[in-house]
């Protein structure tokens, strides 16, 4: 399928969150920028976070269709002074993507540093704080690459979903009955296809049961 990504900015109310694995098998890179480009042929903004895998998979996705201008990326360190520094950028650790950012910035990103707070605060603190923040900013909903012992993309996930905002998914390197649930409910596929056809939808209990009566 060959999709058309829309240039220009995102509309005030279009803008998803996408999250997803540190570590990226091909076949997750793959998801990675099926996903991505599912979100930016549909001319919605995308926020997203600032480590290697899936952020640094969705940020590429993003500069190289020309799309660098709707990406607003949250950074759990501090500021890129340019590609030649990343690597000596404050608060970077093992994770951290701190090029792909560089490079998303030079492009026009919009770019937040010290998104999990200051430097101070322990690495770990400040990526859970980060992944709090990319879950508050969206206005669409969430799209996330899930694994069955999905950590980040699941308290993403989860945090999007208590918001009353829809949470879309792919599972990666596993079974869609193996997907960690967001609490009371299922995933199911997405028949209203939000960005596309393939994407799993949370459905909260209170939703599921909804259907059933209707």
């Amino acid at each position: 399928m060959n999709l058309h990504i829309v240039p220009g900015a995102p509309g005030a109310h279009s803008t998803w969150a996408f999250g997803g694995p540190r570590n990226l098998s091909a076949a997750g890179a793959l998801a990675a920028g099926h996903v991505m480009r599912l979100v930016l042929s549909s001319g919605a903004g995308l926020v997203v976070g600032c480590a290697k895998g899936a952020d640094a998979a969705a940020i590429e996705v993003a500069v190289s269709g020309g799309a660098a201008g709707r990406l607003h990326i949250l950074c759990a360190f501090g500021p890129v002074a340019s590609l030649e520094e990343a690597d000596r950028t404050p608060g970077i650790c093992a994770s951290s993507a701190p090029r792909a950012v560089a490079l998303a910035a030079a492009a026009g990103a919009r770019v937040v540093p010290w998104a999990g707070g200051p430097a101070p605060l322990p690495v770990r603190a400040r990526l859970a704080r980060r992944t709090a923040a990319v879950a508050a900013a969206c206005t669409a909903g969430a799209v996330v690459l899930l694994r069955a012992q999905s950590r980040g993309s699941l308290l993403l996930a989860r945090s999007v979903a208590k918001r009353g905002l829809p949470v879309l998914a792919v599972p990666v390197d596993c079974a869609a009955a193996d997907l960690p649930l967001l609490g009371q409910g299922r995933w199911a596929e997405d028949r209203a296809r939000l960005l596309g056809p393939g994407l799993l939808r949370w459905e909260p209990a209170q939703s599921v049961h909804v259907m059933r009566c209707i």
